[in-house]
């Protein structure tokens, strides 16, 4: 059963007022699915107080590709059968973007984390933007802790994937956060991910989707 992981780096989704950047790589992510009308679940724990607006703008283009969308909302947290069902049925589990600390806080806390495992191992379609991307790997340069001054923390995620990846690398700072956290981390290869750049990870093989051809990332060993 093939491993399936896109992690993106960044990116608007069509909220209102902006632009919806990341359709190409939507795109490739119900292709991963190879079903008609995949099942998609959402997971906005990063945004926890905010996961129907989010999931709104989500399930509009998820549903324009095909797919049938679900959430788990706050509220619903405590109701295990309903996040067993969710789960079970999913043929995609996209993590949505929001502070990287809470949403592992929760994956951990309503026991979600080997759910995840178990749905990549038999190969369901696991992606995540942002704080989801990091989620997937094994690290990845959060800001959840920023304040006045720009220094990013190492996250720890699920690590599904054998990376530490640093989201919106194409913003100030993040280039020497990112040399700067690996100095401290050994037996692993760093990723800089730019906004409208994806990973797409097929078991160990890895290339790139890109939404504005834009497909040099940057790797550190």
């Amino acid at each position: 059963m093939q491993k399936k992981a896109v992690i993106i780096g960044g990116g608007e989704i069509g909220r209102k007022g902006t632009e919806y950047e990341t359709q190409k790589i939507d795109k490739e992510i119900v292709a991963l699915a190879n079903k008609e009308s995949p099942n998609f679940l959402f997971l906005g724990f990063a945004n926890v107080d905010h996961i129907e607006s989010y999931f709104r703008v989500i399930k509009r283009n998820y549903r324009n590709l095909g797919c049938i969308s679900k959430t788990i909302l706050k509220k619903q947290l405590n109701d295990r059968e309903l996040i067993l069902e969710r789960f079970h049925n999913a043929d995609i589990i996209y993590m949505g973007g929001g502070n990287t600390l809470e949403l592992m806080r929760i994956l951990k806390e309503y026991n979600m984390v080997s759910l995840i495992e178990e749905a990549y191992n038999s190969g369901k379609v696991i992606c995540g933007l942002s704080a989801g991307a990091i989620a997937i790997c094994k690290y990845g340069c959060s800001d959840s802790r920023k304040f006045k001054e720009f220094k990013l923390i190492r996250a720890t995620g699920i690590g599904l994937v054998n990376l530490l990846v640093c989201p919106h690398y194409n913003l100030e700072g993040r280039e020497a956060e990112l040399e700067r956290i690996m100095k401290r981390t050994k037996n692993i290869k760093g990723v800089g991910l730019k906004n409208l750049q994806a990973l797409k990870i097929i078991d160990d093989e890895i290339s790139v989707i890109s939404e504005n051809g834009d497909d040099t990332v940057k790797f550190i060993n």
